[in-house]
């Protein structure tokens, strides 16, 4: 009796709970070991293709050190081509040296560290009231391509909130970090030193443009991620649900149509670039390479005026759109090419 009444009140763990939970543990561990690796391999492929994205900002910015020359299109007609981004790249690198190519390799990753922390801290904690959710939807336990149609729509809804929510964080805490990065590429054109580093850059930030500068192009930056992915999400959901049935392509629809989305929403990130730089006190800010404007409405009117709101959207066939005439079958530029110190201003 005296035995039976000790163990009373005692708790035991069932068999094999113990081992369930070290198990768990030691999955978790190897998640997170996972995603170490797998967001330091993100950042490494990103700075090492920094020099790529510095010739893109450059292009974005309006910046054609090279002259144009007389080719055609893949449809044979005559135009006026642009250096693709390796020819770009060997300019980058015969004027500023080889270290000259990674301008901004530090702010950028610093940009990519602190957004992928903030997105994983703020989606992990936007709910939607889970218990009410299951309980009306009964999806506890099944798999998407067994939930109706009404348990899709809400899962859909809430997915793509919580990715909005995280990103809207994301470009608010990193938009000072793109303002530094951009401004320090964009010396190049004026081989300016004010930007030489992140703490550099915002002393000389906040000197210029006050607390302003730090988001400068803030709108259309955030405009332009925001309407890509809940476009992307969109299209992916119509198509997947009402489109394909195939569910090897149902794999690939969301890469296509990121695709499509990035191409829609691009002349928001070349409104983004040139605000940023645009009244900073820098050459590639100031005239004649680029107008003051006065607010990004401002710099979008002007760049969709003269065709420029897709330059640096194409890295490989890369076409002049200033003003260009018809001469004996070549196509030749009018006036002095923008981009060079006596060129138009912006017009290319």
């Amino acid at each position: 009796m005296s035995t039976k009444s000790s163990n009373q009140g005692q708790h035991y763990p069932a068999k094999g709970s113990e081992p369930a939970a070290t198990s768990a543990t030691m999955g978790n561990h190897h998640y997170e070991e996972l995603s170490f690796y797998h967001g330091a391999a993100k950042l490494a492929l990103n700075a090492a293709l920094s020099p790529l994205d510095n010739a893109k900002v450059l292009m974005q910015i309006g910046f054609e050190p090279l002259p144009p020359r007389p080719t055609k299109t893949l449809f044979g007609r005559p135009a006026l081509g642009l250096p693709n981004v390796f020819t770009y790249m060997s300019y980058m690198r015969k004027r500023d040296g080889f270290w000259g190519l990674y301008r901004g390799c530090t702010a950028r990753m610093a940009c990519q560290v602190v957004s992928g922390v903030t997105f994983h801290q703020v989606t992990s904690r936007i709910t939607f009231q889970r218990c009410s959710h299951r309980r009306k939807t009964g999806c506890d336990g099944k798999r998407e391509e067994d939930l109706n149609e009404e348990e899709l729509r809400k899962l859909f809804m809430m997915a793509t909130l919580r990715d909005l929510g995280g990103r809207l964080a994301c470009i608010i805490i990193t938009q000072p970090l793109f303002v530094v990065k951009t401004r320090t590429v964009a010396q190049f054109v004026g081989q300016e030193v004010e930007h030489s580093g992140v703490l550099a850059s915002l002393r000389a930030i906040y000197n210029e443009n006050g607390v302003l500068g730090y988001f400068s192009g803030l709108m259309p930056r955030l405009l332009g991620d925001l309407l890509s992915a809940l476009l992307v999400a969109s299209l992916t959901y119509v198509v997947n649900n009402y489109v394909v049935e195939d569910r090897e392509f149902k794999a690939y629809t969301a890469s296509f149509m990121a695709y499509i989305g990035s191409a829609l929403t691009y002349p928001f990130h070349v409104v983004a670039a040139c605000s940023a730089v645009s009244g900073s006190g820098l050459a590639a800010g100031s005239p004649p390479f680029m107008p003051l404007y006065s607010s990004w409405l401002d710099c979008w009117s002007d760049l969709k005026a003269g065709n420029q709101l897709k330059r640096g959207g194409s890295i490989f066939f890369r076409y002049y759109t200033g003003p260009q005439v018809l001469l004996g079958g070549r196509v030749v530029p009018v006036g002095n090419f923008p981009g060079s110190p006596d060129g138009l201003s912006r017009r290319l």
